[in-house]
């Protein structure tokens, strides 16, 4: 999943020309959204997501000063007041877009994908999409899916999860300080609250990047200090605001300076939230606390017309420049012309929408009751109305961030959701290939030719069933696909067959080796038992490679994992024992291996293994994975068919099966009864092109898992491999 920065607040209460308004702050969120939309273009600077640090920073302070100005000024803090300013600011331009998206994704993109949009628009509206993309990002079988047009919107939720309790917080410590005297301890009572919470949420944030940094990145509670700390700066700036004129400045430049350098020494490869956040965190820091505007050329860019325009419109144009991104890659469009026509249309919606959308909704008069104080009789009504629409947003965003994480599935998984309102596509009896009637070799060897030649005639039937509902029914369970690491006593296997047939089979290895288990299924038939075990994302190759995540222990976890599964295959007395596996390990080698030293690292691993599964005297089968290709939810498009989707294997793929035959033949020459499945040409043409539909049938529902239609359809095929001498 891509790092998408965060929109930062307008100077909500620092109208320009007011003595509040800073331009150098306006500026600086133009240099923010400036690196953010040019590096999703592009790819540079490397560090361009750290904008949302920066964006953090700003919000933080901004909000902060309001609160401190209100405090001061009427001794309290209206909630109601605060959400309805909140809500003029955010939501208009918010719901415009999130709309757009939908009508664009409904016109552009098979049910899978907008199934996918449609709950992202969920998430966003009720500002919990960081939640979302976590449990989507614990979804192993949603490692493949592709960015949403809506992904942005995690960092506003954020920001907005954090408005619902810095007010009360800075509500609660006034009511304990109100006994102090004088302003001066009221804030610093403040300031250590501030202070606790970018304590507290630094500490978690540690945890959190070694516990699971993918989860860390969108985490709420792990990006608390970050706004913290802006809130930090609104109680420094006084204080800074005494210091002479030429330490402001070397203050401001030195701010500079780190955010430069924080473009170019962070990529998306280090860890964040903590610790590399800190570096913008700080060049923020300095020149929002340092910095007034009027502190001539060290401020010459931020405060110049052109960086102020697009500071005003910072928000549209963070709000439209990813769908329109997301949409034109989905059609093929790269390379600079492509890079300029989003920038244009970028703008062009931002400018629209901030002239017709948030302009007319901040300075109009909805929601403007909630603001001014009831008077006399209507106080106390108004008070209890006030209090009830607060808690009511407080427990929809509470609500819907925890059902994200423990909820229903219809909120984290495409197909779940299609099915629930009864919209998934319905399959039957047809032609070779289609629903699961198995292929002869000539059929479809002649559909793989025809889906290369004039891919563009793919059913959309087919394309529009790439959800996971579509894949193998155990794949889309816990029956036999376990998180890495499960207890051997908790991992029970799935039985399929005759229970009481005299010839058992034993499928193991991961999630993409229980793809193959309508496949063996259709190919042994009757008489016998069928026995599968899978844990996701280890497969039985006896090597080391980990699963992406630095500092996990999933390598300890796949080793104990596949121990479990040599020895459930050995205890099952197997007569048959087969597997497969992903091919994604080969290219992360805890040894580094690359190239030829890689393969051979793979072809020992896969000669050690079959050989222990053979043990207990079995015959063992290799069957080679599928080849890993482009996702038809990111490459088909209702304009283009499934065009975008043929492609040749990858070379992980031909290097996996190169390392998986030798290994084979290398067990086989010690006496192993063990047997290679050579599946290229099941899924590939003739000229060395892969297509994602054959006939009617959707190949794969994600870069690498089979659907069950195209597995089952594969039994004959397996059959007569499987009946080799």
């Amino acid at each position: 999943m891509s790092r998408v920065p965060s929109p930062t607040t307008i100077a909500a209460g620092h109208p320009q020309g007011s003595p509040t308004f800073r331009p150098d702050v306006e500026g600086l969120r133009a240099v923010a959204v400036v690196v953010v939309v040019v590096g999703h273009l592009t790819g540079l600077p490397p560090g361009g997501f750290v904008g949302v640090d920066v964006f953090f920073v700003i919000s933080g302070f901004v909000i902060t000063a309001v609160l401190l100005r209100e405090l001061d000024r009427s001794g309290t803090i209206s909630l109601t007041a605060f959400y309805a300013r909140r809500a003029r600011r955010v939501l208009p331009a918010a719901v415009v877009v999130i709309l757009a998206t939908l009508v664009a994704a409904a016109a552009l993109w098979f049910t899978p994908r907008f199934a996918g949009t449609v709950l992202d628009a969920v998430a966003s509206l009720s500002f919990v999409q960081n939640w979302h993309l976590i449990a989507v990002g614990a979804d192993y079988l949603g490692a493949d899916s592709p960015a949403s047009p809506l992904q942005h919107f995690w960092s506003l939720a954020v920001e907005e999860q954090f408005y619902l309790i810095w007010p009360v917080l800075m509500l609660v410590a006034t009511s304990i300080a109100a006994r102090l005297s004088s302003r001066r301890a009221r804030r610093d009572v403040l300031v250590g609250v501030a202070c606790a919470v970018v304590v507290l949420s630094v500490g978690y944030a540690v945890w959190r990047g070694e516990a699971s940094p993918r989860a860390a990145y969108f985490d709420s509670v792990a990006r608390l200090w970050e706004l913290a700390a802006g809130a930090l700066c609104a109680f420094a700036r006084p204080v800074a605001q005494r210091m002479c004129l030429p330490l402001r400045r070397a203050v401001v430049l030195a701010g500079q300076g780190v955010l430069v350098l924080s473009l170019v020494v962070i990529d998306p490869s280090s860890s964040f939230p903590w610790p590399w956040a800190l570096l913008p965190v700080l060049g923020a820091c300095a020149i929002v606390v340092g910095g007034s505007g009027r502190l001539g050329g060290v401020e010459t860019v931020l405060v110049s017309s052109p960086a102020r325009w697009v500071g005003r419109r910072s928000y549209s144009i963070y709000l439209w420049h990813f769908p329109v991104i997301v949409f034109a890659e989905s059609l093929g469009l790269r390379g600079p012309p492509a890079v300029a026509g989003g920038l244009v249309v970028t703008l062009v919606l931002s400018v629209l929408t901030f002239r017709f959308v948030e302009e007319p909704a901040r300075l109009g008069a909805w929601l403007r009751g909630w603001e001014a104080p009831a008077d006399g009789a209507d106080r106390g009504r108004d008070l209890v109305r006030r209090a009830g629409v607060a808690g009511t947003v407080t427990l929809v965003v509470v609500g819907m961030s925890a059902a994200q994480l423990e909820g229903p599935a219809a909120l984290i998984d495409p197909g779940v959701a299609v099915a629930a309102v009864g919209s998934a596509p319905e399959g039957g009896p047809g032609p070779a290939g289609a629903s699961g009637v198995p292929w002869a070799a000539a059929s479809l060897s002649e559909a793989l030719s025809e889906s290369v030649l004039h891919p563009e005639r793919s059913s959309p039937g087919a394309l529009d069933e790439a959800l996971s509902a579509s894949m193998v029914p155990q794949l889309a369970s816990d029956e036999c696909r376990y998180p890495v690491g499960t207890a051997a006593a908790v991992a029970e296997p799935c039985d399929l067959g005759d229970g009481a047939a005299p010839r058992t089979a034993v499928l193991v290895g991961d999630s993409i080796a229980l793809s193959w288990l309508p496949a063996l299924e259709a190919a042994l038939g009757g008489g016998w038992r069928i026995r599968a075990l899978a844990f996701g994302s280890c497969s039985v190759t006896d090597a080391r490679f980990h699963d992406g995540n630095a500092g996990s222990s999933f390598v300890e976890k796949c080793a104990d994992s596949r121990a479990d599964l040599r020895e459930f295959a050995a205890e099952a007395g197997a007569d048959l024992v087969v597997t497969s596996g992903s091919v994604s390990g080969l290219g992360r080698l805890t040894s580094g291996a690359t190239g030829a030293e890689a393969i051979a690292e793979w072809r020992r691993g896969t000669e050690t293994a079959v050989s222990e599964l053979a043990l207990g005297g079995a015959r063992v089968v290799v069957i080679g994975a599928p080849p890993r290709g482009p996702s038809p939810v990111v490459c088909a498009a209702r304009p283009t068919g499934a065009q975008g989707c043929v492609a040749a294997p990858e070379r992980l793929s031909l290097d996996a099966r190169t390392a998986e035959r030798a290994g084979v033949e290398d067990a086989r020459g010690r006496g192993v009864d063990v047997d290679f499945i050579d599946v290229l040409s099941w899924f590939c043409a003739a000229d060395g092109e892969c297509p994602v539909v054959a006939g009617e049938v959707l190949i794969r529902a994600d870069a690498q898992h089979l659907t069950e239609a195209m597995s089952r359809s594969l039994g004959l095929l397996l059959r007569d491999e499987l009946a080799r001498p």
